[in-house]
């Protein structure tokens, strides 16, 4: 995701969504400043500040033993652990989906360019 465009009081990032559980990790522009954190059921548990123009954010699922974990890097080859485990769930039929999103709490400023995204499924085969 590309920083160049994101206004103060934006959020941006990557989303994994299940039942009434939302859990982000993204970009929080504030003071002037870029942070990567994490938020689960509306609340910022971790951030840190960033000097970067640009980051790559992963979220890596294990529904089953409920061992999901959100990661950033700044160079796309080594990934940090942000935020520690999460949980997620089921929500009427649908099962956790993971999304892309962005927002301003603050104003109606700013954008987020994602330049790529990739899924990659291993879970059971029909």
């Amino acid at each position: 995701m590309y920083l160049t465009n994101i206004a103060e009081g934006q959020k941006a990032g990557l989303c994994s969504m299940g039942g009434k559980t939302n859990n982000l990790i993204g970009v929080l522009k504030k003071n002037g400043q870029f942070y990567v954190f994490f938020e689960t059921s509306a609340k910022v548990t971790e951030e840190k500040l960033i000097k970067t123009k640009k980051i790559y954010l992963k979220a890596a699922l294990s529904i089953q033993d409920q061992k999901n974990q959100f990661y950033y890097s700044l160079d796309n080859k080594t990934y940090t652990p942000m935020g520690g485990n999460f949980l997620t769930s089921f929500g009427n039929w649908k099962g956790t989906r993971v999304g892309l999103y962005s927002f301003n709490e603050t104003s109606d400023a700013g954008s987020a360019a994602f330049n790529w995204f990739t899924y990659n499924y291993d879970g059971p085969k029909e």
